[in-house]
């Protein structure tokens, strides 16, 4: 299914909640501390999409920590010349530090914190892969690799983002973001927009907030 398929199919499967939800809603997570979600987008830098599944723990209404792990979808470049480059993402994760702004129906956030990206894959560049280094933009950085060959290494970086969330009800919310998930000067970039939900809950018991 495509990015923009799926981006559709969460947006009708969620719309009844949205339309259910009227006037205000008490957004204090004082009772709700747990919360998860999942989420799906695009890279900016390389047309790469990528899944996410996050996790969080509200200490106030304002501060949050949450973790993400995740990871994106296969690439398979070639140019004209010959040139080939296979890339594949084991995993993504991240930890950030998230602060929050709720008023009615609405989390405004911002976080930051530090991620770390393993991927494998094998090339050849041996004419220059002019093409292939055109579809990477900025995501993965070519210089210093031998003309063909292959490798296996984690990427470790800063990340950082913000977006905001949409409650039909005090547990659930419908939410958009962009994140750059890793910024690192050695390898590259990848900065992903997404559209998912997150889910309020009280663990060990799984009751309403109502």
């Amino acid at each position: 299914m495509t990015f923009k398929k799926t981006m559709a199919v969460l947006l009708l499967l969620f719309c009844p909640l949205l339309v259910q939800a009227g006037g205000t809603l008490d957004l204090d997570t004082t009772d709700k501390r747990f919360y998860w979600g999942m989420q799906i987008g695009q890279g900016k830098e390389v047309e790469m999409n990528v899944g996410m599944f996050h996790m969080g723990y509200d200490f106030s209404n304002w501060l949050a920590i949450e973790a993400h792990v995740g990871k994106g979808s296969r690439l398979a470049l070639t140019d004209p010349s010959g040139d080939f480059l296979n890339l594949s993402t084991d995993y993504l994760a991240a930890a950030f530090v998230r602060l929050n702004l709720r008023y009615e129906k609405v989390t405004w956030y911002i976080m930051g914190g530090a991620s770390t990206l393993q991927i494998n894959g094998d090339y050849d560049i041996t004419n220059g892969a002019a093409g292939i280094t055109g579809s990477l933009g900025t995501f993965f950085n070519l210089n210093g690799l031998a003309a063909t060959g292959n490798f296996d290494d984690r990427i470790n970086g800063t990340a950082y983002g913000g977006g905001f969330e949409f409650y039909g009800s005090r547990n659930t919310a419908l939410s958009l973001n962009w994140i750059r998930y890793f910024d690192s000067s050695d390898a590259g970039a990848l900065s992903v927009l997404s559209l998912g939900f997150v889910h309020h809950f009280d663990w060990p018991n799984t009751a309403s907030r109502y």
